[in-house]
C-alpha cells in the first residue's frame, strides 16, 4: 500500500513539477544575424536588437570564450538595454545564463518586469573578455528580461528559464485523487481481516 501512495505522489510531483528549458542557440545561423522573433517562445528584438554569432566570427573579441557549442547570442552594436519577452501570454522563470564580455570588461544589470511593472533588480555583476561567467537570478513571474550593460558588446549562452509557474491542480483532480486513496485504504483494511 505505501508503494502504491509513493507512486501516486511521485506521478503527481512530476506533473506538477517545471522542467528547465536551455536555449543553446545551436540552430540559429550565426553571421551576426537577428535572432527571429518568436525563437524559443520569447520576442529578442524590441529596444535593441539581439543577434546570434558563430565564435570563429570576431577572434580575440570574447566571444569564442563565451561560447559553448559554435553559436551564441550577442547585443547588436552594443546597444543596452536589451529585452527578451515572453512572446505569448504568462509568465517565465529566468533561471540564468552564462555571459562574457566582448573587446572590453564591463559591467551587467539585470531587471524583471510584469508586464510594465517593475519586479526584481540584480546587483550589478562584472563581466570579463577572457572567461565566462554563470548569472544566476531564478527570478520567477516574469514577462520581461531586460539586460542593462556599460554599452560594449556581451555574449550570452546558455539562456535556461521556465515556462509559467506550476500547475495548480482542479478541484476535481485533487478530489478524485482523495477518493481513490480512501478507497485503496478500505481495500488494504478489508484485506487485513
Amino acid at each position: 500500500m505505501k508503494k502504491i501512495v509513493l507512486a501516486v505522489l511521485l506521478l503527481l510531483c512530476s506533473a506538477v513539477a517545471g522542467h528547465a528549458t536551455v536555449l543553446t542557440f545551436e540552430d540559429l545561423p550565426g553571421g551576426q544575424s537577428a535572432i527571429p522573433n518568436g525563437y524559443g517562445g520569447f520576442t529578442w528584438n524590441t529596444a535593441s536588437t539581439i543577434g546570434s554569432i558563430n565564435k570563429s566570427e570576431q577572434p580575440g573579441s570574447g566571444y569564442e570564450v563565451g561560447t559553448i557549442g559554435n553559436i551564441s547570442v550577442y547585443n547588436w552594436f552594443g546597444n543596452s538595454p536589451s529585452n527578451i519577452a515572453l512572446a505569448g501570454p504568462g509568465t517565465f522563470t529566468f533561471n540564468g545564463a552564462q555571459f562574457t564580455s566582448a573587446w572590453y570588461d564591463q559591467t551587467l544589470q539585470f531587471f524583471g518586469y510584469n508586464g510594465s511593472t517593475l519586479v526584481d533588480t540584480s546587483s550589478v555583476y562584472s563581466i570579463t573578455t577572457t572567461s565566462p561567467s554563470w548569472i544566476e537570478l531564478d527570478w520567477s513571474g516574469i514577462t520581461t528580461l531586460q539586460i542593462a550593460s556599460t554599452y560594449y558588446h556581451w555574449d550570452m549562452d546558455n539562456f535556461t528559464f521556465n515556462e509559467g509557474s506550476a500547475p495548480v491542480p482542479e478541484p476535481a483532480t485533487v478530489l478524485l485523487l482523495g477518493v481513490g486513496l480512501a478507497g485503496l485504504g478500505l481495500l488494504r483494511r478489508r484485506a487485513k481481516n
